[in-house]
């Protein structure tokens, strides 16, 4: 296969600037837009022989996915008469994992360690989660790439599978030494825990800067936990800053695949256990060196309350009743949290004037690597998107480890959900969370036929369990049909909020102020929602 020169123009598009790498599956280059000025993109060449059909895998692998940790797929395209096939991606800027590491004296710090691992951890399971799952087969330091803030993107698809249920075994023995599963070698068909030995391989590079067993991770016998145990003894450092770490290890680099973690969700979830631990988090005393000592779970600790505010219909305002809650909550002196749910559009950050100029901790940190910014004030944090799920799937995840970062201060988590009532995905947290406020307001256009028989039958369902679901009307004003619209609410509202005079409203937004700063608005407001807040506090023993 030829290689592309220095200012070549492929597909009358793309014009060649650098290679960026270069593998057996093909060779990417850097490619400028000659037709959009200033974007960048990765063009993979790859050999295609006549009737290799499997090298198309990759590009169908890609264009299918939609995750903040995988690259995008702008297109894909043959030369050559179908010689040479073409990939082209999102351009990544950043460094490969070994690169990084490298950078940082060959291991990556706890944090760093962490933040990667739980983003590792989160994509693996999207692509499990797929029908049938996508097994990446080949988890290694080169294939990570990691952009700034430490947000990485898994690379190279290229030896990528289906999970064949029924099959007995792969048809092609691939991965790299070092970080491929035993059943790799032959013998058995590779699944998702064959990309959770990678993992552990990944982790045990991330943490010493070795390779595991190098040149014998082909053979099975000498994969047992006891060796690996053995190899990871002499590396206490690590160990004593992420308890817990040294044990998942051992499990994910267990021979026999049936002793490793269940799914990648496991993995994540043990990881974050890991990151509450160092983070000081519920559990934790701090030593007299500033290390962290842990002290097992402490069952005393109250954790935060969720509350999930929804819309009935797009636009009745669930992020205004969260954003005022919060702000009046505050002013009760109430810690508490407001999240931004990652399935909606980002919009906080416009809405609200909030001064960011103080130093970044590791919750700013972990908030960052989970597409969050984090505003911190006096008895608040405010957590906005900067960057929304590009899939549903992932959604919990991200939100499920932003509430494992709360601070045991903060009582309460207000979620804005906004209209994503309907997403199964959400099914979990509206049906577990503590209260769920349910937001209505006058225009019924906006409403879908089945809108309140699925809002019954979630209230009924939460009812069951012993867990409160409270209507809001907000927009409220007077009309002749008030009382026909009110009545439609499955539930008298526990609080009408009144509708805002919109030029008054507008003006205060574009000054960067919100309605209880305004104090005629934030007396009425805080009246009104007052019951509202009462369901929402928790009872203090």
């Amino acid at each position: 296969m030829k290689q592309w020169d220095m200012g070549s123009i492929i597909q009358d598009r793309y014009e060649i600037v650098g290679v960026a790498g270069a593998g057996g599956m093909g060779t990417v280059y850097e490619a400028r837009d000659v037709r959009l000025p200033g974007k960048r993109w990765a063009l993979k060449q790859m050999s295609r022989p006549p009737g290799a059909e499997g090298y198309l895998q990759e590009a169908q692998l890609l264009m299918r996915l939609h995750h903040p940790c995988l690259p995008a797929v702008a297109d894909y395209f043959e030369r050559e008469n179908g010689a040479e096939a073409v990939l082209v991606t999102e351009f990544i800027e950043g460094s490969t994992l070994g690169r990084y590491m490298e950078k940082c004296g060959g291991v990556l710090p706890p944090a760093s360690l962490l933040s990667v691992a739980i983003q590792l951890s989160g994509v693996l399971d999207y692509l499990h989660r797929q029908q049938p799952p996508i097994i990446h087969r080949d988890l290694k330091p080169s294939n990570v790439m990691l952009e700034t803030g430490e947000r990485i993107k898994l690379i190279d698809f290229g030896i990528a599978r289906f999970f064949r249920f029924g099959a007995a075994a792969d048809t092609q023995l691939l991965g790299t030494p070092g970080f491929a599963a035993p059943e790799q070698s032959g013998g058995a068909q590779t699944d998702a825990r064959t990309d959770l030995y990678g993992f552990g391989a990944l982790l045990y590079y991330m943490a010493i800067g070795l390779l595991y067993h190098p040149g014998a991770a082909w053979d099975a016998r000498e994969q047992g936990s006891h060796a690996v145990r053995n190899a990871l003894q002499w590396h206490h450092a690590i160990w004593r800053q992420l308890p817990g770490l040294e044990g998942l290890i051992c499990r994910l680099l267990s021979a026999d695949s049936r002793q490793r973690p269940a799914s990648a969700a496991e993995v994540g979830e043990a990881l974050m256990n890991i990151s509450r631990e160092y983070m000081r988090l519920p559990g934790q005393e701090a030593s007299g060196d500033g290390r962290t000592v842990s002290l097992g779970p402490d069952l005393s600790v109250r954790r935060p309350r969720r509350v999930v505010i929804a819309s009935v219909s797009p636009g009745s305002g669930s992020t205004f009743l969260t954003l005022t809650m919060t702000k009046l909550l505050q002013q009760r002196q109430i810690a508490c949290s407001a999240i931004e749910h990652p399935l909606v559009l980002p919009e906080w950050r416009a809405l609200l004037a909030l001064d960011n100029s103080g130093k970044a901790g590791r919750r700013e940190q972990a908030a960052i690597s989970l597409g969050y910014e984090l505003y911190r004030e006096e008895m608040a944090s405010w957590l906005m998107l900067s960057s929304p799920s590009k899939d549903p799937r992932d959604a919990d995840i991200r939100l499920m480890q932003l509430l494992e970062q709360q601070s045991e201060q903060e009582e309460l988590a207000l979620i804005d959900i906004s209209s994503h009532w309907r997403e199964l995905e959400n099914t979990s947290l509206l049906q577990e969370a503590e209260l769920l406020v349910l937001v209505a307001d006058p225009w019924l256009s906006k409403w879908v036929p089945d809108t309140l028989r699925r809002l019954k039958q979630l209230a009924a369902l939460r009812r069951n369990r012993h867990l409160p679901t409270v209507w809001v009307a907000n927009k409220d004003v007077a009309f002749s049909s008030r009382r026909e619209w009110l009545s439609l609410l499955p539930e008298q509202p526990c609080a009408a909020v009144p509708l805002l005079d919109a030029g008054r409203w507008t003006q205060c937004v574009w000054e960067g102020r919100w309605a209880t700063d305004d104090e005629d608005w934030r007396r009425t407001l805080e009246r009104v929602l007052t019951p509202l807040m009462q369901q929402a506090i928790p009872v203090r023993s």
